[in-house]
Order: structure tokens, then C-alpha cells, then sequence
């Protein structure tokens, strides 16, 4: 029986998330070939408790989560699937979850009643802010850190605009398989404009760089044929 990891993948798939999926993309290709991979969305669900203490073991949620909440979890592992496939991994040897409840409890129990080989985490770096939001609160991170029955690998948040050009590299990819069968023509700025992050709101000029640069490298690929047009980047599918 393969192993499995499984691959913490958070809501909004932050900058830390998409360098963590790059990195297990690298990973399972190159070092982990027979590897599969377990990606687990959490909706944060909230506990109905008698005090402040926490909820007691076997506790269930008080709330559902919404249909707006489990579109947008779909959608997410939608993304980070199609990140690790254009990494080159067969979509055969990845699995997709969604689960409710409180983050770190689902993580837990999925990577114990998996038996999985390690959990993998992006991480969202030591700003003043985040310090003290884990001090006053305890980060997930943390928690899974103490709890988890297997070893926990965490990927820090890169300083540049990778994460941005991953962003733009796993949605245009999710597009291409969503309309295989006709031809699709893509701009740095339409891109950037139609596939937004989730924690970005404006367009700016950094967000159309990583746009062309997701572009190019896709053409490298060989998955797009790009050209210029009166002076602007014009890709398509051949």
C-alpha cells in the first residue's frame, strides 16, 4: 500500500498555502514518486461549549457551514489540485477533502484515521501582528504541532511574488481543462483581472507581472503559444 500525506489547504489558499503546494509538488515528483497526497479543506465551524475552556472530546458543531462556504472549499482544493497536476503529478494519486469543524481537531483526527506519513503545512511567517495573535490565541500551526501522530513538515510563505504566479499558473490551468475542446485566449491583464486571489482586491502592476510571467511560463511548457500583438502578450491553446 502507497503512503499518503496529507496537505493542509486553508480557505482562502494564502501565499503560504500555494508555496507550500509547490513545494509538495516538487516533492512528489521528484523524491516521492509512489507518494500519494490527501488534500484537506477545513470550514471553520464553531463549537457550541459550556465554557471557555474549549469543547470536550466527542463534542459536535453547532452550525453547519453555509453553501456559499463548501462552493468556495471546492473551489479551493480545485485550485491546489490543478497546482500539483501542473507540477506534473497524475491527478490519479491525489485525493480531495472537505470536512467542518474546528481546523486543527479535523486535521488531527483525518491524519490519524489515514495513518498518514506526515502532515504538510504552509506557514504565514513571524510578522509582529501574526506573533501576536499566536501568543494571545495559539496558532493552528501550533496546536497541530502538539497533537499530531506524525511527523509535521511546515513551508514558510515566500518573500516574493512566486505565490502570485502560482496563483495565476493553477487557475489558468483549471480554465484550459474546464474548455478543452475550444480556444481560449488569455492577457496578462485579463488574467490578473478574471482570477483575483482571494486576499487581493485591487489590480495593480504587480499582479499583472505575475500574470505575464504565469503566462510565459506555461508557453515554455508547451501548454500555451504566446505572441506579441500591438505590443501586448496575447497566449492561447493550441
Amino acid at each position: 500500500m502507497n503512503q499518503q500525506i496529507l496537505l493542509g489547504v486553508d480557505m482562502d489558499l494564502s501565499p503560504a498555502t500555494q508555496a507550500m503546494l509547490q513545494m509538495a509538488g516538487s516533492f512528489l515528483v521528484q523524491l516521492a514518486p509512489q507518494c500519494q497526497a490527501l488534500l484537506l479543506t477545513v470550514i471553520p465551524v464553531p463549537y457550541d461549549t459550556p465554557s471557555s475552556l474549549g469543547r470536550f472530546r466527542g463534542q459536535t458543531p453547532c452550525l453547519s457551514a453555509t453553501t456559499v462556504q463548501r462552493t468556495q472549499a471546492r473551489q479551493t482544493l480545485k485550485l491546489a489540485q490543478a497546482v500539483l497536476v501542473q507540477a506534473g503529478i497524475a491527478p490519479g494519486r491525489l485525493e480531495t477533502q472537505v470536512r467542518e469543524g474546528v481546523p486543527v481537531e479535523e486535521l488531527v483526527k483525518v491524519a490519524s484515521v489515514r495513518q498518514v506519513a506526515c502532515i504538510v503545512l504552509g506557514y504565514r511567517g513571524a510578522a509582529l501582528w501574526q506573533r501576536l495573535r499566536r501568543f494571545l490565541m495559539g496558532s493552528t500551526t501550533a496546536q497541530v504541532l502538539r497533537r499530531a501522530p506524525c511527523p509535521v513538515l511546515l513551508v514558510p510563505r515566500p518573500s516574493g511574488p512566486t505565490n502570485l504566479v502560482a496563483w495565476y499558473e493553477a487557475a489558468i490551468t483549471r480554465e484550459l481543462s474546464e474548455h478543452a475542446s475550444g480556444l481560449s485566449i488569455f492577457t496578462p491583464e485579463e488574467v490578473a483581472s478574471r482570477f483575483p486571489p482571494l486576499h487581493r482586491t485591487h489590480l495593480r502592476r504587480k499582479e499583472v507581472t505575475a500574470a505575464k510571467k504565469a503566462l510565459q511560463q506555461l508557453a515554455d511548457r508547451g501548454v500555451l503559444i504566446c505572441q506579441q500583438v500591438k505590443g501586448t502578450l496575447q497566449c492561447f491553446n493550441d
